[in-house]
């Protein structure tokens, strides 16, 4: 399942399938990019991927109530599995090597990662705490 939000997450934040209305568009032939001529035509395209991130970042967090879950289940008092947080880092960035990102865009992909399964590991330790203190 966290391939498949990886892979949408870069998928969504690529911009080359967002329109805007009413601006012209210079078209990159070799790969089908619809440029932006004005700032706000690609603040209009930031503003389409926004809710589809916050959306996936919700899901993503359900996800960790579910994962709680069974770790309390398996008597797994420790939210953060350091192993499972490098593989998902390095899955997203081999993912957006994959989609042809730049090293410099695979760094940023990593460092977003770092700190959303950082995040992440803190939300489920305390679901998984106030669980157990109920």
């Amino acid at each position: 399942m966290i391939k498949y939000v990886i892979s949408a997450i870069i998928t969504l934040v690529s911009i080359n399938t967002l329109a805007c209305e009413g601006h012209d568009h210079a078209k990159n032939e070799s790969k089908k990019i619809e440029k932006c001529s004005d700032l706000q035509c690609v603040r209009e395209k930031f503003d389409q991927i926004t809710p589809k991130l916050v959306a996936l970042i919700i899901e993503r967090t359900k996800l960790q109530e579910e994962v709680a879950d069974i770790k309390l289940g398996k008597n797994v008092g420790k939210a953060l599995d350091e192993k499972r947080a490098s593989e998902v880092v390095q899955k997203a960035k081999e993912l957006a090597r994959k989609d042809g990102a730049s090293e410099e865009v695979v760094a940023i992909v990593g460092e977003v990662f770092e700190k959303m399964v950082a995040e992440s590991a803190k939300y489920q330790q305390k679901y998984m705490d106030n669980k157990v203190n109920k």
